[in-house]
């Protein structure tokens, strides 16, 4: 179980943090917010792909190569071209910078895509659930590397006080609708798999409704609700460019989104529900 936290964790971490780190110009915030952002995804990747659960090669060696491959070969490309973004700006090369942290992101999402798809039921998954766990899985990564980096970024400000105000209010932005979208697939998840034609599934959600609801609502507290009122406090904070009270809250709220996320992803390995 530890191992597949962890991979999910980090891997979404890293990928919702380059698309992060997408929404600032690289003029405003400096060569030292990339070189540290950058190398602090790939080695979140890295750290990922050293726990990962996945198993590459089956009993008969090469030949039977597992479609986990795939994911695992994606994720090593989305760290590749993070150190290769690194490497563009250290060395100067502004034109290649954005073109490597894109290269990331995409490779990353494809990945998240993919490792979605590998979570559905492995008895008679769902229609929905093929749409239903990528779309979560890419939220989850918008989320989370949003939050925290968008905390690291307000860092920066101590560091760069002339930097502008735009790169934390995209940043702010991108919490608010990843957030938002969250909270929608929090809903419908547990809609559908309540009403599911299964009556495993159905149990599953039940469960919830006793003792074993414990972790559901403290994963709805810390990782939505608590979240959500920091996120229009951290909005109103942008907006009348106060950045120091918007770094304070987003340290607050990277505090409960890492909970809940960790909650989110416990209750995805024991119950198999995106939530």
């Amino acid at each position: 179980m530890t191992r597949t936290l962890v991979f999910l964790f980090f891997t979404q971490l890293a990928v919702g943090g380059a698309w992060t780190m997408l929404l600032v110009p690289l003029r405003e915030a400096g060569h030292s917010f990339f070189r540290f952002n950058g190398l602090l995804a790939a080695a979140c990747l890295a750290l990922a792909l050293w726990a990962g659960p996945y198993r590459v090669f089956g009993p008969a060696g090469l030949s039977a190569l597992s479609p986990q491959l795939w994911i695992i070969a994606l994720f090593g490309l989305c760290a590749a071209a993070l150190l290769a973004h690194v490497w563009a700006v250290l060395s100067d090369r502004i034109p290649w910078d954005r073109r490597f942290l894109l290269t990331a992101a995409l490779a990353g999402s494809a990945a998240l895509v993919g490792d979605g798809l590998l979570h559905r039921s492995a008895q008679a998954p769902l229609w929905w659930e093929t749409v239903l766990l990528p779309v979560f899985f890419l939220t989850s990564a918008l989320f989370l590397g949003s939050v925290c980096f968008a905390m690291i970024l307000g860092h920066w400000y101590l560091i760069s006080p002339a930097l502008s105000i735009r790169p934390l209010r995209r940043a702010t932005r991108l919490i608010l609708v990843s957030l938002t979208v969250k909270g929608i697939l929090f809903g419908v998840a547990l809609y559908l798999y309540a009403t599911a034609a299964d009556p495993a599934r159905q149990q599953t959600v039940r469960t919830f409704l006793g003792a074993g609801g414990f972790f559901l609502w403290a994963r709805a507290l810390f990782g939505l609700v608590g979240p959500a009122i920091l996120s229009l406090m951290i909005w109103s904070t942008v907006k009348i460019r106060s950045t120091q009270s918007a770094t304070g809250l987003l340290y607050v709220a990277t505090i409960l989104v890492l909970i809940g996320e960790l909650l989110s992803k416990f209750l995805l390995y024991a119950t198999s529900v995106p939530v």
